[in-house]
């Protein structure tokens, strides 16, 4: 069996075995379908709309996700049969061609619940992403393939049979996607984390569905490794759009954005935005709460948008801080894995963000309880009043230290005091983790800065300690 990128695969008994149970249980529930799309093409079926222009039919099953997989299968499942009715190519555009106008007429004119168990209606937001990101990476490979001369239907199958997998995985096990995309680590492939959870990959699903059809026929291998690095564009395109699932939507976007100027010039997102908002218009006009803003893609606005929400929940205090430092604190979040502990994050925050805060020194403790100490491990800037790299604590002989203060403490400490130098210099310190104290933030600023800004130092000291805290993965 081969995978869309034309490799290989091989099945052991109980894979064979996994992979047939779960081909029954798609095929059975299949992937919904717009209703109103296809009464209209039932409609045009009856009244001869497309008996001149079956063209005009394919290009309308195409904006379909559900409708133009389920015509792909079932013409699959007759070239598989009998390949001198329709032979298996790798066009699938050509084979629906071929196929004909009455083929592709008994095909759709059916009852709708012939296509799909699932609607709409009840998706979750996982589900509906999965097709939106079908459209946007489809669409967005056939405008990168127009621009260097690929052939574009070949291309936007490619695109169309990667995303596949993913489509049927999200809307008949959406448990395990759900699961997968929850869980996902910071470079794992979600292709392999599907399969490690559900035991077939989603290319072999896809291909499965497809009575083994890859796509790929006898194209060179360079051309289909160009294609593939297309597609991986369309993905993170695709994935950008949905920051709300994709924790690296960002980072995603920038890779789109950069690849889309590359080969297709500056208005390389325009053009993409065109065709997508073809593609999803007989979507948008039936379910504009969930395709609607697919007429104007914009990942940047759903990323910022996505960011303010999340750190407004997370982390309160950024609102109430001034511009710039806001900004940070917002890109920060923006880019922020969800599930583990993230050190760029870290090293941003003590690098960057802190003296952002305007503070001009800060010092990072942890307590180690098998030594009972609170140990010193990062420190930037100048920290003037706290050089002390290892704590006992608990001792009484130090019971005084500012840190050994606020590791205790309820609220954060400040306080002022002159150092070495005879300056004035103001810390504020506060414990590390809620539930259970694993260190101290503490941080230092001129005092005189303190009676003569008009920044609230308290409030960014909090909206820093939380963004650390969330880095840290502490609760």
């Amino acid at each position: 069996m081969n995978t869309s990128a034309g490799q290989t695969v091989h099945c052991s008994n109980s894979g064979e075995r996994r992979l047939k149970r779960a081909l029954s249980h798609v095929s059975k529930h299949w992937i919904p379908v717009n209703t109103a799309l296809l009464e209209k093409i039932q409609h045009g079926l009856n009244d001869g709309a497309y008996d001149l222009d079956v063209e005009f039919l394919i290009s309308e099953l195409k904006t379909d996700v559900g409708l133009f997989a389920y015509c792909l299968r079932q013409i699959a499942a007759l070239a598989a049969k009998n390949s001198h009715i329709v032979p298996l190519g790798s066009n699938p555009f050509d084979m629906l061609r071929t196929a004909g106008l009455d083929t592709l007429r008994a095909i759709l004119e059916v009852p709708a619940s012939r296509f799909s168990a699932h609607s709409f209606s009840s998706a979750e937001n996982e589900q509906t992403a999965s097709i939106r990101e079908a459209l946007i990476s489809s669409s967005t490979v056939e405008v990168l393939s127009e621009h260097i001369d690929l052939d574009s239907e070949e291309a936007f199958c490619a695109a169309f049979l990667r995303q596949l997998g993913y489509v049927l995985i999200a809307w008949n096990y959406p448990e395990i996607y759900r699961k997968a995309l929850n869980t996902l680590d910071e470079d794992q492939d979600l292709e392999e984390h599907l399969e490690s959870l559900l035991g077939i990959s989603p290319s072999m699903l896809a291909v499965s569905v497809l009575h083994g059809w890859d796509f790929t026929g006898d194209r060179p291998a360079e051309e289909q490794d160009r294609i593939q690095e297309l597609c991986q564009v369309g993905e993170a395109l695709a994935r950008a759009a949905h920051p709300e699932i994709h924790r690296h939507a960002g980072r995603d976007w920038q890779f789109a954005r950069q690849q889309l100027e590359s080969i297709v010039g500056e208005r390389g997102l325009h053009y993409v935005r065109e065709r997508i908002k073809h593609f999803s218009e007989n979507y948008a006009s039936e379910l504009p709460e969930i395709f609607g803003d697919l007429n104007d893609l914009n990942p940047e606005r759903a990323i910022n948008r996505f960011a303010r929400r999340s750190f407004k929940s997370s982390n309160p205090y950024i609102e109430q801080c001034a511009t710039g430092l806001r900004e940070r604190l917002t890109s920060l979040y923006r880019n922020m894995p969800n599930e583990n502990v993230d050190p760029s994050s870290v090293r941003e925050i003590v690098r960057n963000i802190i003296p952002a805060a305007g503070f001009s020194g800060v010092a990072i403790y942890s307590f180690d309880p098998a030594r009972s100490v609170l140990a010193q491990r990062m420190r930037a800037g100048t920290v003037s009043l706290v050089n002390d790299r290892s704590l006992p604590y608990p001792s009484s002989s130090i019971e005084s230290h500012p840190v050994c203060i606020a590791f205790n403490s309820q609220v954060p400490l400040t306080a002022n005091s002159i150092n070495a130098s005879g300056d004035a210099v103001t810390y504020i310190a506060a414990p590390l983790g809620n539930k259970r104290r694993v260190g101290v933030l503490y941080v230092e600023l001129p005092s005189e800065r303190l009676f003569a800004e008009e920044t609230d130092f308290t409030v960014h000291f909090q909206a820093v300690k939380k963004a650390l805290q969330d880095a840290l993965k502490l609760k």
